[in-house]
């Protein structure tokens, strides 16, 4: 008598959903939401770099020292400790954008490469 093999759509949907983790782990780019009084300070403190700014968001990379600077304003050593796990020089960061005319002047002066 012939063995017959059944496809199960169990073990289907595992290995799928499986694969939809790993893929979100280890190639989704983690962004770190910060509050607009931190993104000024870090332009401030010349710890930004390549800012796409848009109608409704500011995309950009820290710079070395970023986090350091960001959990002083929050008063949370816990945030540098979680931030620890992840590569701190030119992780991404996305503030929420304010209406504000003065930022490309304060880029500007500080050598922040920016596009709109």
């Amino acid at each position: 008598m012939e063995k017959k093999t059944q496809f199960s759509i169990g073990y289907f949907l595992l290995v799928f959903f499986g694969l939809l983790l790993l893929q979100n782990y280890f190639f989704m780019r983690h962004v770190q939401d910060i509050l607009y009084s931190e993104f000024r300070k870090l332009v401030k403190e010349k710890k930004v770099d390549d800012l796409v700014i848009s109608a409704n968001i500011i995309r950009g990379k820290m710079r070395k020292g970023a986090v350091e600077i960001i959990a002083t304003m929050r008063g949370d050593a816990s945030f540098k400790e979680q931030f620890g796990k992840m590569k701190e020089e030119g992780h991404r960061l996305s503030p929420v954008r304010m209406e504000d005319a003065d930022l490309v002047k304060v880029l500007e002066p500080n050598g922040i490469q920016y596009t709109a």
